[in-house]
């Protein structure tokens, strides 16, 4: 429900119309709708990820503190929640560097003066202790040993390597920021303040509220990256390369073919010297004062680098097919949203448009009654 409701608030970028397909792709998924109801955590990854996009997104358009507070708390959420929110933000994270650099090349605005430049660097001054388990690999220790005190001397080197590494990054990213940022922006003071609340929330969950706080903080920052390193090597479930495209297309094959369709639509719009587009119905609100398009281009490089994030993966899961289409819900919506958006609802009655609007009626209608075919009834395997 709260996934729905985030949807909705895209509708800013997205449009009225696409929001509400983006939300309705996402309502009928079958790996959503399942893995919703289903043991794992990646529904609530997938929840905190559209939070951390959205305000990333405000904070592009507005430069305001306010939206860093609820950012800063999402990733926190989601980096407590599962590991696959390293894929997530490194791929946030790159968007936003290339989009900063993109930016400063084209003269619109200097790189410290890049809003993307400070989410790009305060992203990385936060999750920088969880690179910890990298160095237990790196001297050969085992990075899940939370229990014994030669574990836990370890983890607390690391530990203090990673947080030492994070301060310095922090004060080299953000060493000019202090007197300049003013009301706008990210300062050293701000960035160490929000710094304070990421942490708090690990520690607190990860020790169980501070019950188990040895043991807890060390299995939480080294032992669950560390533990999710060493997995990708055992690879579990030994699936092949193209297991998600497998997966997708079997489930989950709608929004793959119109994510498909949003990209070629996107690319399209994006190719230079391409004009204006025109004919485009002007029926739906007009679009909030000066909201950031890039995010268009983001939702098309998320699918695009998720699918191969997770295909690289020696882990290979079903319920990680989550990760892949939600941005092919956002992207697949998009582009449904375009379409209806561009019919011209005034000639409705030539052939064409109500072939457009009775098509999906028909489809529904010969489904429904294929259902009732004796192939499609009881739970029997059935041989046509």
């Amino acid at each position: 429900v709260g996934l729905i409701v985030m949807i909705l608030l895209f509708r800013r970028y997205l449009g009225r119309t696409g929001a509400l397909a983006a939300a309705v792709l996402l309502i009928i998924s079958p790996s959503l709708l399942f893995y919703s109801r289903y043991l794992r955590n990646d529904i609530y990854v997938a929840l905190f990820g559209l939070v951390w996009l959205y305000c990333s997104f405000r904070y592009l358009e507005e430069r305001r503190q306010v939206w860093l507070v609820p950012l800063t708390i999402a990733m926190a959420l989601s980096f407590a929640t599962k590991e696959t929110s390293a894929i997530f933000g490194a791929i946030v994270g790159v968007f936003m560097v290339a989009r900063s650099v993109a930016r400063a090349l084209r003269r619109a605005e200097p790189l410290r003066d890049s809003a993307s430049y400070d989410l790009a660097g305060l992203m990385l001054v936060l999750v920088l202790p969880f690179a910890a388990p990298l160095l237990h690999l790196a001297l050969g220790w085992d990075p899940t040993d939370s229990e014994t005190t030669v574990g836990l001397r370890r983890s607390a080197t690391a530990i203090t390597a990673g947080f030492g590494l994070s301060v310095g990054f922090g004060l080299i990213w953000f060493r000019n920021r202090l007197k300049a940022a003013g009301q706008l922006g990210c300062s050293l003071l701000r960035v160490a303040a929000l710094t304070l609340i990421f942490w708090s929330v690990q520690i607190t969950l990860f020790t169980s509220f501070f019950r188990n706080l040895a043991s807890g903080a060390a299995s939480g920052i080294v032992g669950s990256y560390g533990y999710w390193l060493l997995q990708q090597d055992v690879a579990r479930g030994d699936q092949p390369w193209f297991y998600y495209l497998m997966l997708a297309g079997l489930y989950d094959f709608l929004p793959l073919i119109l994510c498909g369709a949003g990209a070629l639509a996107l690319l399209g719009r994006l190719l230079p010297g391409r004009p204006p587009e025109s004919g485009m119905a002007t029926r739906t609100a007009p679009a909030p004062p000066n909201p950031d398009r890039s995010i268009l281009p983001f939702c098309l490089w998320w699918w695009v680098a998720s699918w191969l994030a997770y295909t690289v993966a020696g882990e290979k899961m079903p319920w990680l097919l989550i990760h892949l289409t939600v941005p092919a819900c956002l992207l697949g919506g998009w582009w449904i949203g375009r379409a209806i958006d561009g019919v011209d609802w005034g000639r409705l009655g030539t052939s064409r448009s109500l072939l457009l609007v009775a098509a999906p009626a028909l489809y529904v209608l010969l489904a429904s009654r294929l259902m009732l075919l004796s192939p499609f009834l009881g739970r029997s395997i059935c041989l046509l």
